[in-house]
């Protein structure tokens, strides 16, 4: 993890590895909090770290339960009857 410092005005530049730039603005820092601010192509999706969790644990299950679907589907189609 890489940790910087930066006071309220000023911004961080992340450039991914197809060479769009994600810009970062630190725009308040008070008792602890800080407001930061994103400007971003719209096609990169930006979420806080939790918000984030809850989409990919949401995004498990329904792939489980589509996995499941489809074997349920594949050992009807064998299975057939005696």
């Amino acid at each position: 993890m890489l940790v910087l410092s930066r006071n309220v005005g000023e911004w961080f530049v992340m450039e991914l590895e197809d060479g769009r730039r994600i810009n970062i603005y630190v725009a308040a820092a008070d008792r602890g909090k800080a407001r930061i601010g994103f400007e971003a192509p719209q096609s990169i999706t930006i979420h806080r770290f939790e918000v984030m969790q809850a989409v990919d644990e949401e995004r498990e299950r329904a792939a489980a339960a589509l996995a499941e679907s489809r074997n349920t589907k594949a050992l009807g189609s064998k299975g057939g009857r005696r």
